[in-house]
C-alpha cells in the first residue's frame, strides 16, 4: 500500500483515533479525508511524514490536543480544515511555514492565544477561518502581507484592539466578518479596495468613526451588519443608502442605535 495517493472515509461515523503509522506506510499521500465521522485523540505529529500532502480535511471530528507543531512541515498543503472538533491551546507559529495553503479552516474549536504573526508568511492564502474560538489579542499586522486574501473570518472570539489600517488596501476582499469581538478604532478606509466586498459583518465590537467610503462602489454587496456595541449613528444609514444594491436600508428606521442588518 506505499502507493496509496488518496485515502478518504467521510460521513462514515467511523470511530477511534487516526493511526499514526499510516504517514510512514504512505510517502505518497496528496488528499488525507476523514471528516464528518466521530474520531477522537489527537492529531498524530506523524501526519508531518506524508511531505506531498497536499489537502487534509479532517473537520467535523472529537479530536482534541493541540494543533502539531510538525503539520509546519508539509510545505506542499494547499488545503487543511480543521474545523469543527475539540482542538485546544495557541496555533504553532510553524503554521507560517504553509506558503503554498490556500485554505486554512480552524473555526469551531476552543484554540486560544493570538493569531500568529508568522500568518503573514502564507502569501497564497486566500481563506483564512478562525472563527468561534477563544483567540485574543489584535490581528496581526502581518496579514497585510497575504495579497491573495478574499475571505477573512474571525468572528466569535475575544480579540481585541484596532484592525490595521491598511487591510484591504490593493486586493479584493469578498467576505470580512469581525462580529461579537472587542475591536475598536475605525473600520480600515481600504476595506473594500477591490470592490468585490459580498459581506461585511462588524455588529458586536466597539468601532467608532466613519465607514469605509469605497463600501458604496461594491455593487455586489448584500449583508452588512454594524452596531451591537457601538451605536451606528444616522450618518451611516444615509451614506449606506447611496448603494442601490442595499435598499432594504431605505426602510430602516433612522434610529442611532439599531444595526443595519441587510
Amino acid at each position: 500500500m506505499r502507493a496509496m495517493r488518496v485515502f478518504g472515509i467521510s460521513t462514515s461515523n467511523l470511530t477511534g483515533e487516526i493511526p499514526s503509522a499510516l504517514f510512514t506506510t504512505w510517502p505518497k499521500l496528496i488528499d488525507f479525508q476523514l471528516q464528518n465521522n466521530s474520531i477522537t485523540g489527537k492529531i498524530p505529529p506523524e501526519l508531518a511524514k506524508a511531505r506531498k500532502l497536499n489537502i487534509l480535511y479532517i473537520f467535523g471530528n472529537n479530536l482534541t490536543g493541540s494543533i502539531p507543531a510538525e503539520l509546519g512541515e508539509l510545505e506542499n498543503q494547499e488545503q487543511m480544515d480543521l474545523s469543527s472538533n475539540s482542538l485546544t491551546r495557541p496555533i504553532p507559529t510553524s503554521i507560517g511555514n504553509l506558503k503554498q495553503l490556500m485554505r486554512l479552516a480552524l473555526f469551531f474549536n476552543g484554540l486560544t492565544g493570538d493569531i500568529p504573526p508568522e500568518i503573514g508568511n502564507m502569501t497564497a492564502l486566500q481563506i483564512l477561518d478562525v472563527n468561534t474560538n477563544h483567540l485574543e489579542g489584535e490581528l496581526p499586522a502581518t496579514i497585510l502581507a497575504l495579497r491573495n486574501l478574499q475571505y477573512l473570518s474571525v468572528f466569535d472570539n475575544n480579540m481585541s484592539g484596532t484592525i490595521p489600517p491598511d487591510l484591504g488596501k490593493g486586493i479584493a476582499l469578498i467576505v470580512v466578518m469581525f462580529t461579537n469581538n472587542s475591536f475598536s478604532g475605525e473600520l480600515p478606509r481600504n476595506l473594500c479596495d477591490g470592490f468585490a466586498l459580498q459581506i461585511l459583518m462588524a455588529n458586536n465590537n466597539n468601532f467608532s468613526g466613519t465607514l469605509p467610503p469605497c463600501l458604496k462602489n461594491c455593487t455586489k454587496l448584500n449583508r452588512v451588519l454594524l452596531g451591537g456595541g457601538e451605536p451606528l449613528h444616522r450618518r451611516h444609514l444615509r451614506f449606506l443608502r447611496r448603494a442601490p444594491q442595499l435598499g432594504l436600508l431605505g426602510r430602516l428606521r433612522e434610529q442611532a442605535d439599531r444595526p443595519a442588518v441587510v
